[in-house]
């Protein structure tokens, strides 16, 4: 048995017959390569790319809270974190034809994983700084320097912002608007992540909570 140490393809790159080879995430991969372009216009075809373009759009709305979210499990499952943000979202994208694709923000969820989360108390806007107090779930596998983050959404700007984080022992969560997200309707989101000096469940986050409307 033989070993390559500079990876499946050697030191290449690139294009070679039908293979291309790459490196994502520091992972030698290979996928196949098809010289024929196809280009469907069926109207399931066009129905499917009308829906993927909108959670693709919503997914780069909220980048900020989905990299949070979603970054340990695509680090298990060597993946993205937009590509699980979509994954999981996917399901709820309704459409009857291409000109009325819609996603129930309600529903959405910013973050998975299996940490427990907090619950989220009424929220209170003051200029433009958005807070929320929350209570702590102390299960098995939480810790009390958990990080908790906010996650603000203006679907008129398709912009986010997300909080600095805080520890569960501080019970208080705020952010600061941007000028461009003032007197817009904010759809706000929160969850919980663990800390990167807990080794138990580093990174790992908890499913995301919806915690309704305001309009700044």
């Amino acid at each position: 048995m033989s070993k390559n140490k500079d990876g499946i393809m050697g030191s290449n790159s690139g294009k070679v017959g039908t293979v291309v080879a790459y490196k994502w995430k520091g992972k030698d991969v290979l996928r196949g390569y098809s010289r024929s372009i196809k280009n469907p216009r069926t109207p399931a075809q066009q129905l499917h790319r009308a829906k993927f373009k909108t959670i693709s759009l919503l997914a780069s709305g909220l980048l900020p809270m989905i990299k949070k979210g979603f970054r340990q499990l695509a680090d298990k499952e060597s993946s993205t974190e937009t590509g699980l943000f979509v994954k999981s979202n996917w399901p709820l994208v309704e459409a009857n034809d291409v000109n009325s694709v819609s996603i129930p923000l309600d529903r959405v969820a910013v973050s998975r994983g299996e940490l427990p989360g907090v619950v989220f108390g009424e929220l209170q806007l003051t200029d433009s700084v958005v807070s929320v107090t929350f209570s702590t779930v102390d299960r098995e596998g939480t810790a009390g320097d958990d990080y908790v983050y906010l996650g603000v959404y203006c679907p008129a700007k398709n912009m986010s912002v997300l909080s600095a984080p805080v520890k569960r022992i501080d019970k208080r969560v705020q952010t600061t608007l941007p000028a461009a997200m003032l007197g817009k309707e904010l759809h706000l989101y929160g969850f919980a992540v663990g800390s990167d000096f807990n080794s138990l469940h580093k990174f790992e986050a908890s499913d995301s909570c919806y915690m309704g409307t305001l309009s700044a």
